[in-house]
């Protein structure tokens, strides 16, 4: 929990100190863009929306919101975990050219607001377990994307990202944590 909170703080704090910066500020032509996400990873599916602010040269603060859809399947604590639930998160991002193609990288924490239903298997019926847990998880990854499309309005962008599930706060029995692997797609105007 130590090193999560640290990580928070150094995220927050970087984002801030490049907020902060007028010396190197995006020049004016540069506004905030708005635009849908959708990330898939194996147990489920995030679409949101995406607001992004350049705020030092090749450097950009992200907020989403969105929602999270998950099927955990037997890969949880229990036989079979599926769920729900909002949430969002912050990211600050760098923008680079390499191999010909624009690519940004950085890290994002989200948190999401999760109700489980979760259910274990007997071999008779009588002996099945149900119930639900509802949990608040924070999922800190590195993401990497690269630009696939763009015009003078409107970017498409591919990424990959890779973390981990913490469960910070629990109320009913344990579900599944641990780390996580997402691809996504992002059109923004």
């Amino acid at each position: 929990m130590v090193t999560l909170c640290s990580g928070l703080a150094i995220l927050l704090l970087t984002a801030s100190t490049l907020a902060a910066d007028p010396a190197h500020a995006e020049p004016s032509s540069r506004s905030a863009r708005v635009g849908l996400e959708l990330q898939a990873y194996p147990a489920g599916l995030v679409p949101g929306i995406r607001w992004e602010q350049p705020v030092r040269d090749d450097w950009a603060l992200a907020l989403r919101l969105g929602w999270n859809l998950t099927d955990r399947r037997d890969w949880g604590e229990h036989d079979d975990e599926s769920g729900d639930g909002p949430g969002g998160g912050v990211a600050v991002l760098r923008r680079f050219e390499a191999w010909g193609w624009s690519w940004r990288a950085g890290a994002r924490v989200d948190t999401w607001w999760l109700e489980i239903d979760w259910r274990d298997d007997a071999t008779s019926t009588l002996d099945t377990r149900e119930g639900r847990t509802e949990i608040v998880v924070v999922q800190p990854t590195v993401v990497l994307g690269l630009e696939v499309g763009s015009s003078s309005a409107w970017t498409a962008e591919v990424t990959a990202a890779l973390g981990q599930e913490i469960n910070v706060d629990t109320a009913g029995e344990e579900v599944g944590e641990g780390p996580i692997g997402l691809l996504g797609i992002t059109i923004m105007r």
